[in-house]
């Protein structure tokens, strides 16, 4: 007997009578997604990956570019598919834009940090992106792993720094130096790591570190996103993510403890914040 396969938006209705998703219409009304992509809420396009158990979600946040330059980055970012990964492409909206001549074709990010409104209002949409990705893998255990590149990379920074959008972990590829680093808050939400030439924008790292998190820094020399780029901030938050350990024994009341992190890569380094020591108690 042929077999024939479902379309899409039957799978679809099948998993949101299985599970009540997010409120609101789940609704994709564009088509520039990648050939291998569909289209999904919040203006964005995802792929499953051959094994789906279990698989993690990295959500990719464009640069400032154009046409053709998101396409060679959505490129390296298919790469992602082959390492287990469900893929979300994101890449801001024209409304976000501050217009010139030569950048009609550009998608930008809402940076402005006193106004969390529009940066709400994506969080959301890509909320039901994520439930409608996750509806058609399979097991219950989805890590969320959020990466930007230059623009996407500031307002990756601002999604982790306030609390926006959780995930795993953060990664910003190639921030700029002089882009506003808004207040992290001090209850870390996720792991966070940046590629950038030489030690990084000084803004950045004073903000991760009064806020005592826990970070790595990759060096990496400016220019395209390449497939090992995206690999390197992907290892460095697996690496910081780790394990936790296993529970201590039955009798005992100590909490489990996280693992130990370590850096696989050489081009890492790790940055934790500094534990103070035990005073001595006085008799």
């Amino acid at each position: 007997m042929r077999r024939f396969a479902l379309p899409l938006f039957v799978l679809l209705a099948a998993a949101a009578c299985q599970e009540r998703g997010p409120q609101g219409a789940i609704e994709a009304s564009h088509n520039w997604c990648p050939e291998g992509f569909e289209p999904g809420p919040g203006d964005s396009c995802f792929a499953l990956p051959e094994r789906k158990q279990n698989a993690k979600i990295l959500v990719y946040l464009a640069s400032m570019t154009t046409d053709e330059g998101e396409k060679r980055e959505f490129e390296v970012v298919r790469s992602a598919l082959a390492k287990g990964y469900a893929v979300l492409l994101t890449h801001g909206a024209g409304r976000y834009c501050n217009f010139t001549a030569d950048q009609k074709q550009s998608h930008c990010w809402p940076l402005d940090l006193e106004d969390a409104t529009e940066a709400k209002q994506l969080s959301a949409a890509w909320e039901k992106a994520i439930w409608q990705v996750g509806a058609l893998l399979e097991g219950n255990d989805h890590p969320r792993f959020v990466v930007g590149f230059r623009e996407g990379a500031a307002f990756t920074t601002r999604l982790a720094a306030q609390g926006i959008f959780a995930a795993n972990g953060y990664a910003a590829l190639d921030p700029a130096p002089d882009a506003a680093v808004p207040h992290f808050a001090e209850a870390q939400s996720g792991a966070f790591a940046f590629l950038a030439d030489g030690e990084g924008p000084a803004p950045l790292r004073e903000s991760l570190g009064r806020a005592k998190w826990t970070y790595a820094s990759c060096t990496r020399s400016p220019g395209a996103l390449d497939a090992p780029a995206l690999d390197e901030a992907l290892e460095a938050l697996g690496d910081l993510v780790g394990k936790a350990a296993p529970p201590p024994p039955k009798g005992k009341k100590e909490p489990p403890k996280a693992a130990p992190v370590t850096l696989h890569s050489a081009k890492c380094a790790l940055h934790a914040p500094e534990v103070p020591k035990p005073t001595a108690e006085k008799k």
